[in-house]
């Protein structure tokens, strides 16, 4: 037998224990001996695990979307760098999208400032190893 309190009247009361743990469960009003309308709004304990279940997985889903997105785009970056490398191979300007003989005199008479960006030294440019003008 479970004994509460009246939150209007504050007449102490006993109500069975398998009804008060139904209506902690379903929050569904009760009465005092006086006619007082009772409720208990506190979440139980299967609310509160749920909740934080719900919370749990929610963000799980929205970090599989995150790295999924991440992995798309990461293909999408690493499909333009191979394309790049290819056409630079076949000796094709990144810059002006001429195909150019000699792509590493080239780069180093007409592009300077990408090839400094890009952090080479010039001889290493050079795929004849003679020197720029």
């Amino acid at each position: 037998m479970a004994e509460l309190h009246c939150s209007n009247c504050g007449i102490l009361f006993g109500m069975p224990d398998f009804y008060e743990k139904k209506r902690r469960q379903d929050h569904k009003s009760f009465y005092c001996p006086n006619g007082h309308s009772q409720y208990f709004p506190a979440e139980s304990e299967a609310e509160k695990y749920k909740r934080l279940y719900e919370e749990a997985n929610a963000n799980s889903l929205s970090a599989r979307e995150e790295v999924a997105a991440l992995r798309r785009k990461t293909t999408r970056v690493e499909k333009q760098l191979k394309d790049h490398k290819k056409r630079s191979a076949a000796g094709v300007c990144p810059c002006c999208n001429r195909t150019v003989a000699q792509l590493a005199k080239h780069m180093q008479s007409k592009h300077k400032e990408y090839v400094a960006l890009q952090g080479v030294p010039v001889q290493k440019q050079l795929t004849d190893g003679s020197k720029p003008n």
